[in-house]
């Protein structure tokens, strides 16, 4: 499976690109939980 990846705008109209790295479908609820990243890194480079 490739590499999935969306667009988004922040607050400040820059657009950015996340990739997905899971996701998860609770039936308790029936929602649908992403979890992404934008691949940066802050300060600590952490």
């Amino acid at each position: 499976m490739g590499s999935m990846q969306f667009e988004i705008t922040n607050s400040k109209g820059k657009k950015i690109v996340c990739e997905v790295i899971a996701t998860y479908h609770d039936n308790y609820s029936n929602k649908d939980f992403i979890v992404y990243t934008d691949n940066t890194f802050n300060k600590d480079n952490n």
